[in-house]
């Protein structure tokens, strides 16, 4: 599988644009240019959910009496802190696995501020959570969770599903290997951003390949979602079987 470094996507793109001929190298300027072009461009695309390409699953202990954790390198819940979550799940009792491991049980995305703001006792206990509230902050990198009810048990875990987007470039040396069609969206779409840079329009074919080369990725990682109902809005007949005509 071909690796690319910052440097050789930079370079392409640049090629792309006719700043540096086929064969040429780019200046050291730009090649810091078109690094730091690409970061940004990898930050924004962070911000996509459908440039995400995997749904990282990961498990964080619970504390008795404890309601509040913060998320993020080093936080409680340590992780890179996500865009978003996904969704979550508690595992009731992490000690009896058995031979099919942990219960897990799902509990929906993260309750937003009106919901979580409709719960009168945020105190209140019980053996697990049953919902989990984050406030989305930004301080240097971390955020804070609350689950609610507060668990009585030391046993039970908490399991949040967060997207894993592309990590910005390190370094401008190092190389990486990327999932089928990213290197060359990546390189189209990095010429896009860094003409503007130069006082140039990107070409015409070269505009074209990035906005395909950008729908591909987004087409091969869309995830269908099924569709919910409250099920106060459909009585209490129960589902309705399309293929029958029956209830």
């Amino acid at each position: 599988m071909p690796e690319y470094s910052a440097t050789d996507i930079g370079t392409r793109a640049l090629r792309l644009l006719g700043v540096v001929d086929a064969a040429g190298t780019p200046s050291a300027e730009d090649t810091r240019t078109a690094y730091e072009a690409l970061n940004d461009m990898v930050d924004d695309w962070a911000t996509q959910r459908q440039t995400i390409f995997k749904i990282d699953r990961s498990v964080f202990p619970l504390q008795a009496s404890k309601a509040s954790y913060t998320l993020g390198f080093g936080g409680d819940w340590s992780l890179i802190r996500p865009v978003w979550i996904e969704r979550c799940s508690v595992i009731p009792d992490t000690s009896g696995a058995g031979n099919t491991g942990p219960m897990e049980i799902p509990l929906g995305p993260p309750l937003d501020i009106n919901e979580f703001q409709r719960i009168t006792i945020k105190t209140a206990l019980s053996a697990y959570p049953q919902y989990v509230y984050w406030d989305r902050a930004w301080v240097n990198g971390v955020s804070q969770v609350q689950v609610y009810p507060v668990p009585t048990s030391s046993n039970a875990a908490i399991v949040l599903y967060t997207p894993s987007a592309l990590k910005e470039f390190p370094d401008m040396g190092t190389v990486f290997s990327f999932p089928p069609g990213y290197a060359r969206a990546l390189r189209y779409n990095l010429a896009v951003e860094l003409a503007p840079e130069y006082g140039i329009a990107a070409p015409e074919e070269v505009r074209r390949n990035a906005t395909h080369s950008l729908a591909n990725i987004k087409r091969a990682n869309n995830a269908p979602i099924e569709a919910q109902f409250d099920a106060a809005l459909v009585g209490v007949r129960g589902r309705y079987n399309i293929y029958s005509d029956t209830f």
